[in-house]
């Protein structure tokens, strides 16, 4: 789909003060902005029970329809008014039953926040409060959707302990496994009843801390389905939106998950926020990870019914003493989501916060109006989008040939094995040094990266939306990578070994397949099904010392440095004849390729986890080997023939993208002073559709940062 506009947030009670409205709305439409997002609170609409009042939102309503804006309205049902914890003593309670009052967090600055969601008058009256709320206002025309739950997720610290929440988990499990006797087989366990079933405290006892979460993540999308369905019923017309707070690829699962495969599929239109503000607040670092914005939109699409998503949250910049992101990378930001495929775009937001613990966060102007660089970039990019629309709006994201698998049972996996024997999950606990031998969430933008970095467009495949028959495979012409995937199902590794046996072609990095769905360590890793696949099985799955000389790195006539990644080690079958593609120094296979069928699969025993020196190096020695002789090549090196030398080490980021007519393009983000080079083959020159300039020279230097589109020279 085109790029539908730009929309900036605007609204939430009670900031900004009505003495701004007309400036600020005025404002936002001179800038070229689509429209903007107004952000109606429960408890503040309905004070007393079943009275509701909406004048502000009528009155903003009128306003914005008077600059030609159109308004999203975004339901914010996480605040419960006071009168409703009274009638229904609907608290939050902690894991081991005491009640957690309401209160206000940053974005909740009103208060109430926030009621059991497993308490059955929670979305009886919740869904009251949307469906009064669209009933009020749908007659305003400039309204364009309906947005029924900001950054679904679900957070330990916010989830509940109380006697309805814990009934619900007890009936998950009994759906799962039918009786207690099923449960305790599967789990070794030792229930009686699955009354005895509570919440668990340590994260040391993997099976239940696993299932725990696990019900507690899904739990999310009925939630969010509900809200919905309130929305739906009382104006079928209009379409009903969602977005996830940064996205489960960049989450920790046993923190923070969002089940994005299964919440993309309550809603009309799904999508993401992009608060890349570093490590320092609990998100990617955009240094170490350039990609990561690319990374999160990528996986969104990928998930969203028909590839429909927005980009419904951008952070121009950040308050409460820490530092703020440049309006450059800002900016960035804003061609990264357009370049990925998203239909709109939202600012968060216009004006900086004046409440609360965001006070002098985020926004394209001060608290007092007062212009920041941001709101001038964000002008520039609607400006320079208007000017080239013409081609702009028909490009799509180039068909994928790398997918990287996600699997939610591995990722949870990850990060419990990452807590430790010895972290409580609330409350005081010993210190405790991580595991080092565990994978953590950098598996999954390191491979993002390498195989992007390589000059591939990389998908994302949902294991639990293909174990679901929710999602297709990819052509066979493609290459699926398993990031160390621990509890990769049989049935997931069934219908991969189908596919890889038609024709594809399957990477294994250890690890993957290392424990049951039970979370006990298989006795025969990667299990039968990719066993069998491969003709090996492995070592156990260990983090080993760099001084090892035994398990260097041999590729070629080139040692590597002692390995500082997990590794395995194959076991080879006497009856199955394999390549190797790649050795460690004591003669043991690294890398191994196995013709299938009529595909290709390949396994490698060094997970690439850690991003430094030697695991880059690896990566560049690696990586070019298995695909030569997977018979691929990156997607851009169609188009620069000596593609990929220096690939990993390059300080630009290109993506390809596709015109129904004019046929292949080339975004180029590049920062400050790098060196962009662009005529390769018959690149005799390249047109940048941006600035409207030819660009003749063999490479150029970005003085800024280029984000041009470029096309071949003899198709402009």
């Amino acid at each position: 789909m085109a790029l539908q506009g730009v929309y900036v947030q605007y609204y939430r009670e009670p900031s900004p003060p009505r003495s701004a409205w007309k400036m600020d709305l005025e404002r936002i439409a001179a800038g070229g902005f689509a429209g903007i997002q107004l952000r109606p609170q429960w408890r503040w609409h309905e004070r007393r029970d079943g009275e509701f009042t909406w004048d502000e939102l009528h009155e903003l309503c009128e306003m914005a329809a008077g600059q030609g804006l159109r308004v999203v309205v975004q339901f914010i049902a996480e605040m419960a008014p006071g009168w409703f914890f009274n009638k229904f003593r609907a608290y939050r309670c902690d894991f081991s039953g005491v009640v957690r009052p309401p209160g206000a967090i940053s974005a909740m600055y009103i208060g109430g926040w926030e009621p059991c969601y497993d308490h059955p008058a929670t979305p009886e009256y919740a869904g009251r409060f949307i469906a009064e709320g669209v009933k009020a206002l749908k007659g305003h025309q400039c309204i364009e959707a309906w947005h029924v739950w900001n950054e679904p997720r679900s957070r330990p610290g916010w989830d509940c302990g109380c006697e309805h929440s814990v009934r619900a988990y007890r009936e998950w499990l009994r759906g799962r496994y039918g009786t207690i006797e099923g449960l305790n087989e599967v789990t070794g366990k030792a229930w009686g009843h699955f009354d005895e079933i509570l919440p668990p405290m340590l994260t040391s006892d993997y099976t239940e801390i696993f299932l725990w979460r696990t019900w507690a993540v899904e739990r999310v999308a009925p939630r969010v389905g509900w809200a919905a369905n309130a929305a739906r019923q009382a104006d079928p017309s209009r379409p009903i939106w969602s977005h996830v707070g940064f996205a489960m690829p960049g989450q920790n699962p046993l923190n923070d998950g969002s089940p994005d495969w299964l919440t993309a599929r309550q809603v009309d239109c799904y999508g993401l926020s992009m608060p890349l503000r570093g490590e320092q607040i609990g998100e990617v670092n955009i240094q170490r990870w350039p990609l990561g914005a690319s990374m999160l939109n990528d996986w969104i699409r990928c998930v969203s019914p028909e590839g429909k998503y927005n980009a419904w949250e951008i952070y121009p910049d950040l308050g409460l003493g820490v530092q703020g992101v440049p309006a450059e990378q800002f900016g960035t930001w804003l061609w990264q989501a357009a370049a990925a495929g998203s239909e709109r775009i939202c600012i968060w937001q216009y004006r900086s916060e004046r409440i609360g613990t965001e006070s002098g966060d985020a926004g394209l102007v001060e608290i007092d109006g007062t212009d920041k660089p941001h709101r001038l970039e964000a002008s520039a990019f609607i400006r320079k989008w208007n000017e080239r629309r013409e081609v702009l709006d028909a490009l799509r994201p180039a068909t994928p040939k790398v997918w990287i698998a996600y699997d939610f049972a591995s990722h949870l996996l990850w990060h419990v094995e990452q807590k430790g024997d010895t972290q409580y999950l609330f409350g005081p606990g010993p210190e405790h040094t991580p595991r080092p031998q565990s994978p953590k969430r950098e598996t999954l933008y390191r491979w993002y990266h390498i195989f992007r970095q390589a000059g591939f467009e990389v998908g994302w495949l949902s294991c639990d939306n293909l174990a679901a028959g929710l999602t297709d495979l990819p052509g066979t012409d493609s290459l699926i990578v398993l990031p160390s995937l621990y509890m990769l199902s049989e049935e997931v590794a069934g219908k991969l070994a189908d596919w890889t046996r038609t024709g594809g072609r399957l990477l294994v990095v250890g690890g993957t397949g290392s424990r049951c769905p039970s979370t006990m360590v298989r006795e025969q890793p990667p299990g039968p099904v990719l066993a069998e696949l491969l003709g090996l099985t492995e070592s156990p799955y260990r983090w080993f010392d760099a001084a090892d000389a035994r398990l260097g790195l041999q590729v070629g006539d080139v040692r590597l440095a002692g390995a500082v990644w997990p590794v395995a080690v194959a076991r080879v079958k006497p009856d199955r004849r394999s390549s190797v593609l790649a050795c460690w120094a004591n003669g043991s296979a690294a890398m191994l390729g196995s013709v299938v069928g009529a595909g290709k699969a390949g396994w490698l025993g060094a997970a690439l986890d850690v991003d430094d020196a030697a695991t880059t190096a690896a990566a560049e020695h690696l990586i070019p080997i298995l695909l030569g002789w997977l018979d691929l090549t990156p997607q851009i090196a169609a188009a620069w023939p000596d593609w990929p030398a220096g690939w990993l080490s390059r300080g630009y980021e290109m993506r390809l993208a596709v015109h129904p007519q004019r046929g292949e393009f080339l975004w180029v983000f590049a920062q400050p002073g790098v060196v962009v080079r662009l005529n390769r083959g018959d690149w005799t020159s390249a047109y940048d559709w941006l600035s409207g300039e030819q660009i003749p020279a063999a490479a150029f230097v970005a003085s800024y940062r280029i984000m041009c589109v470029s096309e071949r020279a003899d198709r402009h």
